[in-house]
C-alpha cells in the first residue's frame, strides 16, 4: 500500500532520522521500472482503449471493394457513369484532340508524318554521303538542281544504278565551322617560298605578302597577276593543274575601342561590333539590333560572334601596413568595451583597412554590427572615410573584418592617420605589432553608438595599438591566362591589334629599354667634391679640343634639403663659355639627398668638330648642385678655369671659381643605342632568384674630428645590406689623399689638424658599381677655443645615464685649451647629464614615464623587454635589461599598482625571465624634467628655470636617444611607422629650444649599431636578433637622421649630425666574458656579454665624436 506524499514527506525534514521501516515504506510507493503498470492503475486509459475500431473490423473494411462506391473511383474505372466520364475528359482536357499532333499511317488511316522506315526510303542519312572521317564520299552521280533554305540544302541527283534520287543535308555544323570545315579540304598550306605544288586543288596560304612562287597565275578575267596575302583575310589560292588562281574570303575586323553593350545606342545596325560577356559581337549586314536583342547564339539571327576579349577585370593588391596578430585583451564577459581609437602614424595611399574583432562567449551585447572612421591626426580631426558593415561571428571566434574605402586616402601632407573602430556590443582589443607608449581612447556599451568624436573616454598610454593591415586595392586589366598560356610564334606577321592589349603591355615597356653601348669614351677629372655649399645651380668649364663623340656625362650631387633639383639642363658651346651653341637640351631628373648621380645627355648624332675648336661644357640645375672633379696638377688660367651661376634661368656661365686647380668632371662617348633589360628589371629577376637590392650607405656628407685622435669607418657600420643578405657579397672602395682602407675599413691616425679633404666610399658588387657617397673630413686648429668655455647639455637614455658620455668627454677637455661646462640633473657634479635608462624620444617630448631599476645579481634567466611581473597587487612592465652574467640591473614602469618596494622579490606574471627575482635594491628614475605641465610639452625655458641651470649663446644640446624607440620593431613598416612620429617630436623640441635662445647649437648622435648576436643573447636569451635589429629599426632611424638634418639647411639652423656610428668598434668596444666554447672543451673562448651598451673603450669613441663637434665650432 501506497503511503502519502506529505507523510513521506515528513520523515525526511532538516534533524529528523528515519527509521529501516519508513526508508522502505517511501520507495515500495513508487513504481519501478522493472515493473510493468497495469492499464487498471493508469486512469482514464480504458475509456480511451473502448473508443477505439476493432482490428478486425478494420482490416475487413480494407479489401471490401465495395466501400466507398458512391464516393471514390475504382481502380478498373468500372463504377465511372458517362457523365463522371466527360468530367475527366473536361478535367485532363483531351475530350477534343489537338490540330497540331502528329499522325502516322494505320491500316484504314493516312497519317501527317512519315515514320522512321518511311524516312529512311526517301531522304539520305549522313552516313550515305560522308566518309567516316567526315569528308564528302565521291561517287559516280550526277547531282543537279541543289535548292539552299535557312539551314537545310536539298539536292537532286541521279545515283550509279540511274534511278533519281533527292537528298536534305542540315547545314549548321558547317555553318558553325566554317574554318574547320574549309581547313579539312586544303591540299596543302603554303609560305612565300614555298615550292609551288603540283597537285590540283586548293592550298591555303600562310604568310602575308606576294606568292611569286605561284606561276603561272592568273585574275579572273585571264589576266597574269602575282598572288597576294593581305591582312584581315582568309587567302587561298586555287592550282588547276596549268594556272593559279587567287582566292579570299575577307573577315570582320574587330575595331580598337570597342564599347559595352550597356554603352550602345539603339537601335544599331552593322557593322556596329561591341563587348558582351567578355566576347566581341557585330550586327550582321542586313539586320537591326535592339535593346533586347542580347548578343548571344540564339539571337544568331542579329549578331555575329567574331572574337574573344584578349583582357580581364582583376584587383592588384599593395600592402601598405601590415601587422602581425600577437594577443588580446579584455575580451571577456565581465569587460565593457565597445571599441577603440590610435594614432596610427603616417600611413598614406590606402583604400582598405583590415582589423580583427571577436565575439565574447555568453555575452548579451552581441556583435552584429561594426564601423571605421579615419581622421586626420586625432579624432576630432577632419574625418577622411566612414564606414560601417554588418558581421556574422560565433560566440569565441576573432573574424577579420575588411572595410573598403570610398576612395583612396594619399595623405599627400603626411599627416599621422588616426583610425578607430566600435561595434554594437561587447567586444575586445585584438592588439598588432609592439607599438611605443601612446594614448589611445575607448568606448563601452554603455556610451552612444555615435563617433568617438561624440562620446568615448581617454586612457593613458600604452605599449600598443590594436591589430591592423592598410591595403591599397586597385582595379587593373590583365591578358587572360588562356592567351598569356598559349604559344605565341614570333614569325607570326599578324599580331592582334587591340588598344586593350597596348593598354596592358605598356606597363611591360619599361623592361626593355634603350641602353648605350660604347665604343670609346674620355674621363676628364675624378669624382671628389671640390664645392657643396652656397647657392651654386651650374657649371662649366672649357675641355679642350673634343670631337667624334654623342654623349656626354656628369655628376650631379643635391646638397640642400630645401633646393634638391627636378630638371637639369645641359648646353654645349664651342671655344668659350659665351660661343656658339652646338647642343642645347634639358630633361627631369630624381635626386637622392647627398648621393652622386650620373647623368647623360644623348647628341643627335656624333659631333665630328672638323675646325679643331675647343669646347665648352656646362650643366645648369633649378636647384643647388655640387661640384665634382677633383684638383688638377697646375693652374688652369682664367679661360679654362671652372665657371659657375647662382641663377636657374642662365644660359651663360660668367663667374669663375677662386681655385684655379678646379676641375668639373664630364665624360666623353662614343656609342650606340642599343636594347638591354631595364636595371629595375634586373634587380626584379635577381630577387626572384634569391637577389637584394643595393645595400644601404650610411655615411654622411660630413664630420668633425679632433685633431690628434683617430676616426674609422667600419665596414658593417656603414654599409648595411637587406636582412639576410651580408657584406661579404659586396667590396667598399675607400679614395682621399690621406688615411689608409685595412681589412675592416677606413682608418685615418692620427687626425691632422685644420682638415678639410674629401674621402670618397664607392659601393660595389663585382666590378659593377652600386653607389657612391663622399664625406667632407673637417678639423679645427688645436689652438681652436683657447680659454673659451662651452656648457653642454647631453640628453638620452642608459648609453648617457651613469656618466657613460660626459667622463670621456671632460677627460677629453681637461687636457685642451677650451673648458666644457655640462648641465643635468644627474650624474657626478663635474659630469652632469640628462641620462635616463629606458627613455624614449617620447618620454622626452610628453610628461615621461617614471621607471624604476632593479640592481640583481646571478639570475639564471634575464628578464626579456616586455615581460611582466607582479609585487603582491602591483603590475609592471621590462622596459629595459643590462645584465651580463646574470648581473647588472633591469627596468620597470608600473602597469597598475604602486612601486616597487625598496628591496624584495619580484614574480613573473608573462614573458621569459626567472619565475622570481629577489633584488637588492631599487632607484627610481625621474620622469621628464623638461615636461612643462602648463603647455602640455618639452620646454626647455621651463627645465631651466626649475632646475636653476643656464643655456648661453654657442652652447651645446646634444640628443643621444633612439634605440628603446625602435627595438623591438619586427617590420620596416612598423619601423616606418614610428620613426615619423620620433622625427616630428624631435623637431618640435628642436624648434623650442631654439625659440628660447637660435644661437644653442644642437647635435644629434646617429644612433650606433648594437654588438653581434653573442651580446644579444647575453641581454635578451632567444627573444631578440642583431641582425633583425640592425637591418630593421635602427636602419629606418639612422637613415631618417641622415635626410633630415645631413644638409646645409640644418647646418643653417644649427643643427649637426654627430657621426658616432661609423666611429664605434662593434667587435672590440663591448663588454665581453670568458667561458668555455662548450662543455666537453677545455678551451676557453671569449665572447660579447651586452646587445646594446658598449663598455668605456666604445663610450669613449663615441665622446670622441662629440669633442670634434666642440672643438670645430668652438
Amino acid at each position: 500500500m501506497a503511503t502519502p506524499i506529505n507523510t513521506i514527506l515528513s520523515w525526511f525534514q532538516t534533524g529528523d532520522v528515519p527509521t529501516e521501516t519508513q526508508f522502505s515504506n517511501s520507495w515500495i510507493s513508487f513504481w519501478h521500472k522493472d515493473e510493468r503498470i497495469p492499464i487498471g492503475s493508469v486512469e482514464g486509459l480504458s475509456g480511451v482503449i473502448d473508443e477505439k475500431t476493432d482490428r478486425s473490423v478494420f482490416d475487413s473494411h480494407l479489401t471490401n471493394t465495395e466501400a466507398h462506391n458512391k464516393t471514390l473511383a475504382k481502380i478498373d474505372g468500372s463504377n465511372l457513369t458517362e457523365s463522371y466520364i466527360e468530367s475527366w475528359r473536361d478535367r485532363l482536357r483531351v475530350s477534343i484532340l489537338p490540330e497540331n499532333v502528329a499522325t502516322v499511317d494505320r491500316p484504314g488511316t493516312i497519317g501527317s508524318v512519315f515514320t522512321k522506315q518511311q524516312a529512311a526510303d526517301l531522304f539520305l542519312s549522313k552516313d550515305d554521303y560522308t566518309n567516316t572521317d567526315g569528308t564528302l564520299k565521291e561517287t559516280q552521280t550526277s547531282i543537279r538542281n541543289p535548292f539552299v533554305d535557312t539551314d537545310t540544302m536539298t539536292i537532286f541527283y541521279t545515283g550509279e544504278s540511274g534511278i533519281e534520287q533527292r537528298g536534305v543535308a542540315d547545314l549548321t555544323p558547317f555553318k558553325n565551322s566554317i574554318l574547320n570545315a574549309a581547313n579539312a579540304g586544303y591540299k596543302g598550306y603554303l609560305n612565300t617560298d614555298t615550292p609551288a605544288p603540283t597537285e590540283v586543288g586548293l592550298y591555303k596560304l600562310l604568310q602575308l605578302g606576294n606568292y611569286p612562287n605561284l606561276t603561272p597565275a592568273e585574275d579572273s578575267s585571264g589576266n597574269p597577276i602575282t598572288i597576294v596575302a593581305e591582312n584581315g583575310k582568309i587567302n587561298e589560292a586555287y592550282f588547276n593543274g596549268t594556272v593559279w588562281n587567287a582566292s579570299e574570303i575577307t573577315l570582320p575586323q574587330a575595331n580598337n575601342n570597342i564599347p559595352l553593350f550597356n554603352t550602345l545606342i539603339f537601335p544599331v545596325s552593322a557593322p556596329t561590333q561591341t563587348v558582351y560577356n567578355n566576347l566581341i559581337w557585330q550586327v550582321k549586314e542586313g539586320s537591326l539590333a535592339n535593346i533586347g536583342d542580347i548578343p548571344s547564339e540564339s539571337q544568331s539571327s542579329k549578331w555575329l560572334l567574331i572574337g574573344e576579349s584578349v583582357t580581364e577585370k582583376s584587383e592588384r593588391t599593395i600592402i601598405v601596413k601590415n601587422d602581425n596578430y600577437t594577443t588580446n585583451s579584455y575580451f571577456t564577459n565581465t569587460n565593457v568595451f565597445s571599441g577603440f581609437g590610435f594614432d596610427f602614424g603616417i600611413i598614406k595611399d590606402f583604400n582598405q583597412i583590415i582589423i580583427k574583432v571577436g565575439q565574447i562567449v555568453g555575452t548579451s551585447n552581441p556583435v552584429t554590427e561594426v564601423n571605421i572612421r579615419i581622421c586626420e591626426g586625432s579624432y576630432t580631426g577632419t574625418e577622411l572615410a566612414k564606414v560601417t558593415k554588418s558581421v556574422t561571428i560565433a560566440e569565441g571566434d576573432i573574424q577579420d573584418v575588411s572595410f573598403d574605402l570610398p576612395a583612396i586616402i594619399t595623405n599627400n601632407a603626411n599627416h599621422n592617420i588616426w583610425i578607430e573602430f566600435w561595434a554594437n556590443g561587447k567586444t575586445g582589443l585584438f592588439k598588432g605589432n609592439t607599438s611605443t607608449a601612446v594614448n589611445y581612447r575607448y568606448k563601452t556599451v554603455a556610451m552612444s553608438y555615435g563617433d568617438f568624436n561624440v562620446q568615448s573616454s581617454a586612457s593613458e598610454a600604452q605599449n600598443f595599438k590594436f591589430y591592423i593591415v592598410a591595403k591599397k586595392v586597385i582595379n587593373v586589366d590583365i591578358i587572360k591566362n588562356i592567351l598569356i598560356a598559349d604559344e605565341v610564334l614570333i614569325s607570326d606577321e599578324r599580331p592582334v591589334k587591340s588598344s586593350a592589349v597596348a593598354k596592358v603591355t605598356k606597363k611591360y615597356d619599361a623592361v626593355i629599354v634603350d641602353g648605350f653601348q660604347s665604343e670609346s669614351e674620355a674621363i676628364i677629372g675624378n669624382e671628389n667634391i671640390n664645392v657643396q655649399h652656397s647657392t651654386f645651380k651650374g657649371w662649366g668649364q672649357l675641355r679642350g679640343v673634343l670631337s667624334n663623340f654623342n654623349r656626354i656625362g656628369f655628376i650631379l650631387r643635391a646638397f640642400d634639403q630645401t633646393m634638391i633639383p627636378t630638371e637639369v639642363r645641359c648646353i654645349i658651346r664651342k671655344n668659350s663659355n659665351t660661343g656658339v651653341i652646338i647642343f642645347d637640351q634639358s630633361k627631369p631628373i630624381s635626386l637622392e639627398l647627398n648621393v652622386n648621380k650620373k647623368v647623360y645627355f644623348d647628341l643627335p648624332e656624333s659631333f665630328v668638330n672638323t675646325n679643331n675648336d675647343e669646347i665648352f661644357i656646362s650643366f645648369i640645375c633649378n636647384g643647388m648642385i655640387a661640384l665634382l672633379g677633383g684638383q688638377a696638377q697646375t693652374d688652369y688660367d682664367s679661360a679654362h678655369s671652372v665657371k659657375y651661376t647662382t641663377s636657374t634661368t642662365a644660359t651663360e656661365l660668367i663667374s669663375t671659381v677662386t681655385v684655379p686647380r678646379y676641375q668639373m668632371y664630364v665624360e666623353v662617348l662614343r656609342g650606340t643605342i642599343v636594347k638591354q633589360i631595364s636595371d629595375s628589371e634586373s634587380d626584379r629577376i635577381a630577387k626572384l632568384i634569391g637577389g637584394f637590392n643595393a645595400p644601404d650607405l650610411l655615411l654622411t656628407s660630413r664630420v668633425w674630428l679632433y685633431p690628434g685622435f683617430q676616426y674609422n669607418i667600419f665596414e658593417p657600420n656603414v654599409c648595411i645590406p637587406e636582412f639576410g643578405d651580408n657584406n661579404f657579397n659586396y667590396r667598399l672602395d675607400f679614395d682621399s689623399t690621406i688615411g689608409k682602407q685595412g681589412k675592416r675599413g677606413f682608418r685615418l691616425d692620427p687626425i691632422p689638424s685644420s682638415l678639410t679633404t674629401n674621402l670618397n666610399l664607392t659601393l660595389l658588387k663585382g666590378r659593377r658599381t652600386l653607389n657612391a657617397k663622399a664625406q667632407l673630413l673637417l678639423s679645427a686648429a688645436v689652438n681652436n677655443g683657447d680659454g673659451l668655455t662651452r656648457k653642454a647639455c647631453i640628453t638620452g637614455d642608459s648609453t648617457v645615464d651613469h656618466d657613460n658620455i660626459t667622463q670621456p668627454l671632460k677627460a677629453i677637455f681637461d687636457n685642451d685649451l677650451m673648458n666644457i661646462e655640462f648641465i643635468g640633473t644627474r650624474g657626478n657634479p663635474d659630469t652632469l647629464h640628462e641620462g635616463i635608462a629606458g627613455a624614449k624620444i617620447v618620454d622626452r617630448y610628453g610628461p615621461g614615464i617614471i621607471r624604476y631599476k632593479i640592481d640583481v645579481t646571478e639570475l639564471t634567466t634575464p628578464p626579456e623587454i616586455n615581460s611582466r611581473y607582479i609585487q603582491g597587487v602591483n603590475e609592471y612592465n621590462v622596459d629595459e635589461v643590462n645584465m651580463s652574467g646574470g648581473n647588472g640591473y633591469f627596468s620597470v614602469s608600473i602597469v597598475t599598482g604602486a612601486e616597487p618596494l625598496p628591496s624584495g622579490t619580484l614574480s613573473k606574471k608573462s614573458g621569459n625571465g626567472d619565475l622570481t627575482i629577489t633584488y637588492l635594491s631599487m632607484t627610481i628614475q625621474p620622469a621628464n624634467k623638461f615636461y612643462d605641465p602648463s603647455v602640455g610639452k618639452f620646454s626647455l625655458e621651463y627645465y631651466l628655470t626649475t632646475t636653476g641651470q643656464t643655456l648661453g649663446n654657442n652652447d651645446w644640446f646634444f640628443w643621444q636617444i633612439g634605440i628603446n624607440d625602435v627595438f623591438g620593431a619586427l617590420t620596416l613598416p612598423d619601423a616606418q611607422a614610428r620613426v615619423e612620429i620620433m622625427i616630428t617630436q624631435l623637431n618640435e623640441m628642436i624648434a623650442n629650444i631654439h625659440s628660447y635662445n637660435s644661437t644653442i647649437r644642437i647635435g644629434i648622435v646617429v644612433t650606433f649599431p648594437p654588438a653581434g648576436q653573442d651580446g644579444f643573447a647575453a641581454n635578451y636569451g632567444v627573444k631578440y636578433m642583431s641582425e633583425l635589429y640592425i637591418k630593421t629599426g635602427l636602419i629606418t632611424w639612422q637613415k631618417r637622421l641622415i635626410q633630415e638634418y645631413d644638409n646645409q639647411t640644418a647646418l643653417n639652423n644649427r643643427i649637426y649630425l654627430i657621426s658616432a656610428h661609423l666611429n664605434l668598434d662593434t667587435v672590440n668596444n663591448f663588454p665581453t666574458v670568458n667561458e668555455f666554447v662548450n662543455s666537453r672543451s677545455p678551451i676557453i673562448q671569449t665572447i660579447q656579454s651586452n646587445g646594446v651598451h658598449p663598455s668605456n673603450t666604445g663610450y669613449a669613441q663615441i665622446a670622441d665624436m662629440y669633442a670634434g663637434l666642440i672643438k670645430y665650432y668652438a
